[in-house]
């Protein structure tokens, strides 16, 4: 399965490809379910020649209750294909579109934009010096399924990563984000960092965030805009010394400034953490998932949740969930950083968010020595806030 949307009348579409075990068969997979979750229909498309695979990735739904299902095509030759096509309320198609984009593709994302459709992936095609590189473009088609326009990327610092996925910002803006390839690139030297960006309607850009950490290698697996009007992206850092793979989620402004970034891991499991989706509670507190894989016989997997606070610390809020909120790490760039202090420069008041186990006390001084402040905290609030109003600048 690779996309399920809600339907207009309260059930569900999934969509996807289905095959034989073992086999490199692959059918395009379109079932509808009602809200109770009883199937409505289930329809499997096999291909015919020249096309030999093909599936679908994703879907929206129109007005009318049709259905816009995107996919990809393979034909006997090893090329790939991203296609659209139309299917009405009983699952029967309507009409079905292929477009050349004259390279292997991949295809990520569909969704409506300014009344039209858009659809997103990568080129893929030979290097002389590498196996693959990979370059986005976006597809944009009007709802009859007419090619309008191609935009193709080609800066070296966007290539690479099998993904690159794209989300709707606001009415005039799109936020994007991938997989960069740096190999080939003479100014970026770390290896594989992702992006996230921000590009208006005409897709130009208008910004870009790599993560370019020299101690990890970096993937976002989903980036959201959330009720502040900012952006939170979760996925999955690799350290370069142990290889091992942390929970990562980081938190950016509308201008692609950082504003926080977290990696956690459950305690003595020293294996691989994954973050892949995440929804804002009503506190605002933000809850994510994913999975702990290897480490354990047959190289088993978990599932992951965490519970975070609007500033990305361990939430004191949690309740019902199965893994106790203290007894999560928090793992950063340097591992004995437990203060964080913002703004930077502050006038009237500073922020301290902290990571601490146990009641304590939080004490400034000033360069010379002089404790400026006292303030009882709890390990619980993770943030507290100090009046700096009555200090000279520069104490």
């Amino acid at each position: 399965m690779q996309s399920l949307i809600p339907s207009l009348d309260s059930g569900f579409v999934i969509v996807g490809a289905s095959g034989a075990p073992n086999t490199n068969e692959k059918n395009r997979l379109f079932v509808k379910y009602n809200k109770d979750g009883d199937t409505q229909f289930v329809k499997i498309v096999l291909p015919s020649l020249p096309i030999i695979r093909h599936s679908f990735l994703g879907c929206i739904q129109e007005a009318d209750n049709s259905y816009l299902l995107m996919g990809e095509h393979r034909d006997s030759n090893n090329n790939f294909y991203p296609t659209l096509s139309k299917w009405d309320k009983q699952g029967n198609e309507i009409w079905n579109k292929q477009y050349n984009i004259n390279k292997y593709g991949l295809m990520s994302s569909i969704f409506k934009f300014h009344g039209k459709i858009l659809m997103n992936g990568t080129q893929v095609y030979p290097h002389p010096t590498k196996i693959l590189i990979y370059k986005p473009f976006i597809l944009k088609v009007d709802t009859a399924g007419n090619l309008l326009s191609t935009k193709y990327y080609t800066d070296t610092v966007l290539c690479g990563g099998f993904y690159f996925w794209m989300g709707k910002f606001n009415e005039d803006k799109l936020f994007v984000y991938g997989g960069a390839d740096t190999l080939m690139d003479p100014v970026y030297k770390i290896n594989n960092p992702a992006y996230i960006g921000m590009i208006d309607s005409n897709f130009n850009f208008i910004w870009r965030t790599y993560f370019t950490s020299p101690d990890y290698l970096h993937e976002i697996y989903k980036v959201s805009k959330i009720s502040d009007g900012n952006l939170v992206a979760v996925g999955s850092d690799m350290s370069i010394m142990n290889h091992i793979n942390y929970s990562h989620i980081v938190k950016l402004d509308s201008m692609g400034q950082i504003l926080w970034e977290r990696r956690y891991m459950y305690p003595n499991r020293l294996e691989s953490h994954y973050l892949y989706d995440f929804a804002e509670a009503d506190n605002k507190d933000i809850i994510a998932v994913g999975s702990i894989k290897g480490g354990l016989p047959n190289d088993s997997q978990n599932c992951w949740f965490l519970r975070l606070d609007s500033i990305g610390k361990l939430s004191a809020t949690d309740s019902g969930f199965a893994i106790a909120p203290t007894g999560i790490l928090e793992i950063g760039e340097d591992a004995n950083e437990v203060l964080q202090l913002y703004p930077n420069p502050a006038n009237n008041y500073v922020k301290v968010a902290y990571n601490i186990h146990n009641d304590g006390v939080l004490s400034v001084y000033d360069i010379s020595g002089k404790r400026l402040i006292t303030q009882n905290i709890k390990y619980t609030d993770h943030e507290t806030e100090l009046d700096i109003s009555r200090f000279a600048k520069g104490t």
